[in-house]
């Protein structure tokens, strides 16, 4: 079994590496652990890099949340639901938000709540898609055995969460933390 704390730590270790990662974010009025936010901005040119044709943006979210039952997932997922327009901040330049909500649990995970987490999946477009969409998914980590479990739409950064429960628990390199609070508009407690 691996605590809490130790486990946050070694999550924003990895993180860090690609995303900015805030500790204690507040985000639409709730309070995370952790948040990490990754943004790109993609364009076309004509010519020169000078003649832009068109440019928009992609971002990945990742928020970081405990649970202890399905009540709490599902309270946690309806907050999601309500706040995804606020999350994903659409514009004329967006074009893709993808939003990862990981719920820690420090007990023992019922199979309802995991078959739940494996088949959430939202998405939402704004203005008719000419401000972008956000598809958001929900993964789980269990610190008691180590398991994880989540939807197709996150399935991709699996990997990410695994690596973060490897024993080698050492506290984050300062080195490596790109801590800010620019970009994304998730800004630190």
């Amino acid at each position: 079994m691996i605590e809490l704390e130790p486990y946050i730590d070694s999550l924003e270790n990895i993180l860090s590496k690609y995303f900015r990662v805030i500790k204690h974010p507040v985000v639409a009025n709730r309070s995370f652990l952790l948040s990490a936010c990754y943004s790109d901005t993609i364009g076309r040119t004509l010519i020169t890099s000078k003649d832009v044709i068109d440019k928009f943006e992609v971002q990945s979210i990742i928020l970081v949340h405990t649970a202890e039952n399905l009540d709490q997932v599902l309270e946690l997922s309806r907050w999601l639901k309500e706040n995804i327009r606020e999350i994903a901040k659409p514009n004329s330049e967006s074009y893709l938000t993808l939003i990862n909500l990981v719920i820690v649990f420090q007990n023992p995970v019922a199979d309802d709540v995991k078959k739940y987490i494996e088949k959430f999946s939202l998405t939402r477009s704004f203005l008719l898609s000419l401000h972008g969409w956000a598809k958001a998914g929900i993964t789980g980590v269990s610190l008691q055995d180590g398991e994880i479990f989540c939807g197709k739409r996150v399935l991709e950064m699996k990997k990410l969460f695994e690596d973060s429960l490897s024993p080698d628990l050492s506290g984050p390199d300062p080195n490596l933390t790109q801590t800010d609070s620019i970009g994304c508009g998730i800004h630190p407690n």
